[in-house]
């Protein structure tokens, strides 16, 4: 997979921060490789399971974090 930024999980910079940086990352990969982007959904989905216990000592609610942002809302969440 040459060509493409590994992503590193950044402890000093919130689990929300990290989780931008992933997506963006992802579906810049997803593009340039012409397959389909996740929905936010799976997107949420993987990134929790990769990284679901970092910078914080209870579960993060990363769905609730995302609809408060301006992101357009998925309306399959």
């Amino acid at each position: 997979m040459t060509g493409f930024e590994l992503f590193e999980y950044d402890e000093n910079q919130s689990y929300e921060a990290n989780y931008s940086k992933w997506r963006l990352m992802n579906n810049d990969e997803k593009m340039q490789t012409g397959d389909k982007e996740l929905t936010e959904k799976q997107a949420i989905k993987i990134f929790k399971n990769l990284h679901g216990k970092r910078n914080t000592n209870k579960p993060v609610n990363i769905i609730y974090w995302w609809q408060r942002t301006n992101w357009k809302k998925d309306e399959n969440l």
